[in-house]
């Protein structure tokens, strides 16, 4: 990956690069970890800087969603180590997680609570309440498009206003690293359009940093700084999104990778 600054190399995060300085807030160093016989992932090393927001790229089954469990400290490396601003989440899961937001594949929301008591049982569970509390779950309410509506049980809504609710709880306690795995599934264009647009904002404001894990192109290529592309369980690209494109479209780029990686 590249070594220039990132006020050199994406104009649109310049400012949280000078704001905040720069480090290392993911690392993979050789990681491994099997299910069985099937080795999700294979030796994969690399680091995301602080600020940045970076792609796990792949087809299912590349092993994305095996590295943000691992990140959480919810699954055990088999070999190598991953570090999360320099903490172990294997050791340290409950730290990590306190400054960690997440999105996972199933929302964990409840169905018999509101909009409203859904975020302020996670921050509830976070230790904060009172009126910091409801300033936050204003706020969220307000950033996702749920400030008229706060009242509706999460039962009732659709699979794309779930998704708003669960990101929406994943920002709240203003965390220091997001993590969000196929995050725009379920999302209309313009519901998508705007969380690129609050993510953004987050890097930009508060020097928040962002993995997603998706195979969605157009997402990536309209949001992230960097990108690693995997393929079965390993990583077989990465740098910054210009370096990875080379001027061609980053579709051309990923087939062309993951067939010659076959």
């Amino acid at each position: 990956m590249s070594s220039a600054p990132r006020a050199w190399r994406s104009g649109s995060s310049h400012l949280s690069a000078l704001q905040h300085p720069r480090m290392v807030a993911i690392a993979f160093e050789n990681v491994t970890k099997h299910f069985g016989r099937v080795e999700a992932l294979r030796g994969i090393t690399l680091s995301v800087e602080q600020g940045s927001i970076h792609a796990f790229l792949g087809s299912n089954g590349a092993g994305k969603t095996t590295s943000v469990r691992l990140l959480l400290g919810l699954l055990p490396v088999d070999g190598g180590r991953v570090r999360v601003f320099d903490l172990d989440p294997t050791v340290g899961g409950a730290e990590v997680r306190a400054l960690t937001g997440a999105v996972l594949d199933h929302d964990g929301l409840y169905d018999r609570l509101t909009v409203r008591e859904n975020l302020l049982l996670h921050l509830r569970l976070r230790r904060l309440d009172g009126p910091r509390a409801d300033t936050l779950v204003e706020r969220g309410l307000a950033e996702l498009g749920f400030a008229a509506d706060p009242g509706l049980r999460v039962s009732t809504l659709s699979r794309g206003n779930r998704q708003k609710v669960a990101l929406a709880r994943a920002l709240l306690h203003n965390p220091r690293l997001l993590l969000l795995d196929e995050p725009f599934v379920g999302l209309d264009p313009v519901a998508a359009a705007k969380l690129r647009e609050l993510i953004r904002a987050r890097v930009t404001a508060e020097g928040t940093t962002v993995l997603v894990t998706t195979h969605d192109l157009a997402h990536v290529e309209r949001l992230c700084d960097d990108v690693s592309i995997l393929h079965e369980g390993r990583v077989v690209k990465s740098g910054s999104l210009a370096e990875i494109r080379a001027g061609e479209s980053l579709e051309d780029v990923f087939i062309r990778t993951v067939s010659a990686d076959a």
